[in-house]
């Protein structure tokens, strides 16, 4: 994804981490991806209480491998996204679309 999509989505997930559940995200300042959440990128609240937000852009090819992914919040760009995941994901996951233009 190009430094500036990338920059796009993570500062729409800060955004609505703190509009929807107003809670602070630590955005990593060099994102990693992580086998146990199907190469997702795990965000984390900021603060004493630090705890798991979401992970954003699992693989959907991967998210057989990784059964803990059903419990957590799952962040995508867009629509495309959203739909690839649920198809592969139980209707009961929590999925957000960021609904991101993929031009950005």
């Amino acid at each position: 994804m190009p430094p500036r999509q990338r920059a796009e989505l993570f500062a729409a997930v800060a955004e609505r981490a703190w509009h929807d559940e107003e809670v602070r995200v630590e955005i990593p300042e060099r994102p990693q991806v992580s086998e146990s959440f199907a190469y997702g990128i795990p965000i984390f609240t900021t603060g004493r209480l630090r705890a798991l937000y979401g992970i954003v852009r699992p693989c959907p090819e991967l998210v057989c491998l990784s059964p803990q992914l059903e419990f957590q919040h799952i962040v995508v760009r867009d629509e495309q996204e959203a739909r690839q995941l649920a198809g592969v994901m139980s209707p009961r996951a929590r999925i957000t679309n960021l609904c991101l233009s993929s031009d950005a």
